[in-house]
């Protein structure tokens, strides 16, 4: 279910559990996270939110960006195909925050999403344009999608490629079948908006290739 298109999700409590769980021999990078702002967005935010690198999406860690961005559904409907672009350096906050390229499963809206990673949860609200999807815990156990924390050269061609690598035990071979079967349905061709966006975007670390 979602209300006033906000996310239904987990308590914050069981989001800092799965936090603790993902970073295990990790402390100080989950301190970082636990030690973060609790907010939907960033008070001093500037810029719409989520599109702009002075009002990211606040989420817990890596894991709780593919799971933020796995439930964000496009104007027509439908899921995201998405890789992470890299990370930059905001000269007011000192924070980073990173990039992600995202398209929808249909080919037909192209975005650049930024999203900051040292929080407890993960926001409840969403971008414009975007409609969160309905709320099934067993789904959300645990960060599984369409997507990747990694940069794709050849974005989304080679996108089951790596999800059939970064899913290797499971269920990396049917999650890469059925991303091969939707680039086959679909065209994904950059617009020329998302191509000037590209150009414009200054990233400060470029994320590992996948």
């Amino acid at each position: 279910m979602f209300r006033n298109n906000k996310f239904i999700d987990k308590t914050k409590e069981e989001q800092i559990a799965d936090v603790k769980q993902w970073y295990q021999g990790k402390e100080d990078f989950v301190d970082n996270i636990l030690k973060g702002m609790d907010c939907d967005k960033l008070p001093d935010g500037i810029g719409e939110f989520g599109r702009s690198q002075t009002n990211p999406i606040p989420v817990n860690g890596s894991g709780g960006q593919l799971m933020y961005l796995h439930r964000l559904r496009c104007r027509c409907g439908c899921g995201l195909f998405f890789h992470r672009l890299g990370s930059v350096r905001v000269s007011k906050t000192g924070a980073v925050v990173d990039i992600y390229e995202t398209v929808c499963i249909r080919g037909k809206h192209w975005d650049i999403l930024y999203l900051d990673l040292y929080h407890p949860r993960r926001s409840s609200i969403v971008p414009n344009g975007y409609k969160p999807s309905r709320f099934d815990k067993v789904m959300c156990m645990t960060p599984i999608t369409f997507g990747t924390d990694t940069f794709i050269t050849k974005f989304p061609e080679d996108l089951p490629r790596v999800l059939s690598i970064v899913y290797a035990d499971f269920p990396g071979e049917p999650l890469a079948r059925k991303a091969q079967e939707l680039l086959n349905e679909n065209n994904y061709k950059r617009t020329n908006d998302q191509v000037d966006k590209l150009k414009n975007i200054r990233v400060d670390n470029i994320a590992s290739p996948a």
